[in-house]
C-alpha cells in the first residue's frame, strides 16, 4: 500500500515508521504504539510517594534500544526521579542477583525485557516464572508498560489502550475520508491515553496502601495469577 493512491491508516506500530517505509509516504499515516513512560511514574509514585532513585532492567534483545531512548528523552519531565543504572541481563541467576543487590540501592526497579534469561542448564526461563520468583523475593515496588505484567506480579504499569488505539486510527481515517485531508498532513504520532493497572496483592505484600481514586481508575488485580 506504500505509496499508492489508497489512503493508509495504521495503528499497533510500535517499531520505527521507517522499518515498513511509512515515513515520507504521500498516502500513510497513523498512530504509533509507545510505552507511557512517565504516566506509568506518576501512577507508581501515587502509590508510593518515596520513589525517587529507579534500576531499569532489559534482557539482550534489541528492541529495547529505542524504548530506553524514549525513556531517557523523557525523564526531564520527571525531575523528582533519578534512574541510577540501565542494567542489560544476560541469565536469570544474574537478574537474582542484580534484583537482591537493589535492594539496598535504589527505590523501586523497572522490570522491561524479561524474556532471554536462561538458567544454569541452558534453558529459557518464562517471564511468568521471572515475576513469580521477583514478587516472592523483592521488597521493592515495581513497574512496567505492560497489563500482562500486572498480573503475574508487577505493582503497576500505564499500558496502551487498544480502545484508544483503534479511536485515534478511526478519528484520523475520519479527516481523510470526509473532510478531505490529505495522510502526508496528519503526523504519526502515539495515542496519549493509556490504561491504569495496579497489582492489590502485590502492594498488600508490600504494605502499600494505595488510594481509592487510583484503584477506581485502574484495571485491578486482587490476586497474583499463580493464586487463581
Amino acid at each position: 500500500f506504500v505509496g499508492t493512491p489508497i489512503p493508509f491508516v495504521f495503528s499497533g506500530v510500535n517499531a520505527s515508521p521507517d522499518q515498513y517505509g511509512f515515513s515520507g509516504s504521500p498516502n500513510v499515516t497513523g498512530v504509533l504504539e509507545q510505552e507511557h513512560f512517565v504516566e506509568t511514574l506518576m501512577l507508581l509514585r501515587e502509590i508510593a510517594p518515596r520513589v525517587r532513585r529507579l534500576g531499569i532492567i532489559v534482557d539482550s534483545s534489541p528492541m529495547w534500544a529505542p524504548i530506553i531512548a524514549r525513556m531517557r528523552a523523557r525523564l526531564q519531565e520527571m525531575p523528582a526521579v533519578t534512574v541510577v543504572s540501565w542494567e542489560t541481563i544476560q541469565s536469570f541467576e544474574d537478574y537474582q542477583t542484580r534484583i537482591n543487590a537493589y535492594q539496598n540501592q535504589v527505590d523501586a526497579i523497572g522490570l522491561l525485557g524479561i524474556f532471554h534469561f536462561e538458567n544454569r542448564n541452558g534453558e529459557n526461563v518464562p517471564y511468568q516464572s521471572v515475576l513469580r520468583w521477583t514478587a516472592e523475593n523483592s521488597r521493592l515496588p515495581d513497574f512496567s508498560f505492560w497489563q500482562d505484567r500486572v498480573k503475574f506480579g508487577t505493582l503497576c504499569a500505564v499500558a496502551v489502550s487498544g480502545y484508544q488505539q483503534g479511536r485515534e486510527a478511526g478519528k484520523i481515517a475520519r479527516q481523510i475520508l470526509v473532510e478531505g485531508r490529505q495522510p502526508s498532513d496528519i503526523r504519526m504520532q502515539p495515542s496519549t491515553k493509556g490504561l491504569p493497572a495496579v497489582s492489590l496483592a502485590r502492594a498488600r505484600k508490600l504494605g502499600l496502601q494505595i488510594k481509592s481514586r487510583v484503584l477506581l481508575s485502574a484495571k485491578v488485580y486482587p490476586r497474583f495469577a499463580w493464586e487463581e
